[in-house]
């Protein structure tokens, strides 16, 4: 059962794959509705990762613009070694990164996720989850950017390892590395703070 919703998801991932590189061959023909239909496809996935980069929202929907316009210029130049999607994210990374060099500012301490906690109609366990996410919240402030930035791909983006090295431009050795002790940092601070909270 489970190795057909597997094999269902990742046909799914290939035919949209396929559909996007399609949208990129029209880009390179000038086909202003391809691009259209390409922003409306990751536009808000995008976003959502660039505002892990930068703290103002008109700031990451600038970036947002400058990834679309570097996209359609650059999209002779897609190779085929990763997804569309990865591609488009390694660009959105890029054209966030040179943001803040030429802003001159680190990047800030964002969530990895700022959406609202879901839970059944339990007080206690809507209450237990906000401290959960509180304490998760706190813990992921304390990481690297470095850190940060891993574990967002990793569990917001849910890229393989595979795509966080093509986004990132690193060996996947250093996503491995990278990840690991991001998940011992996380996990040694929400020990601490939860044996503090307990005493």
């Amino acid at each position: 059962m489970l190795r057909g919703a597997t094999e269902s998801c990742s046909t799914a991932t290939e035919e949209t794959d396929a559909e996007d590189v399609q949208l990129l061959c029209q880009l390179c023909a000038g086909d202003h509705d391809a691009l259209a239909t390409l922003y409306r496809r990751h536009a808000a996935g995008l976003l959502s990762y660039l505002r892990r980069f930068l703290d103002q929202p008109e700031i990451a929907e600038e970036v947002l613009q400058d990834t679309f316009l570097s996209a359609w210029r650059s999209a002779r130049n897609f190779a085929g070694r990763s997804t569309v999607r990865v591609w488009l994210m390694g660009i959105a990374r890029r054209q966030a990164m040179n943001r803040l060099r030429h802003d001159s500012v680190a990047p800030p301490l964002i969530p990895l996720e700022d959406e609202q906690v879901t839970t059944a109609d339990d007080p206690a366990a809507l209450v237990q989850a906000q401290l959960d996410r509180e304490e998760l919240t706190a813990a992921v402030r304390t990481l690297s950017s470095l850190h940060r930035e891993v574990l967002g791909l990793l569990l917001v983006d849910q890229l393989s390892y595979a795509e966080i090295a093509t986004v990132l431009d690193v060996p996947i050795g250093t996503v491995r590395s990278r990840v690991s002790n991001a998940r011992h940092c996380l996990a040694a601070h929400l020990r601490a703070a939860r044996s503090e909270r307990d005493e």
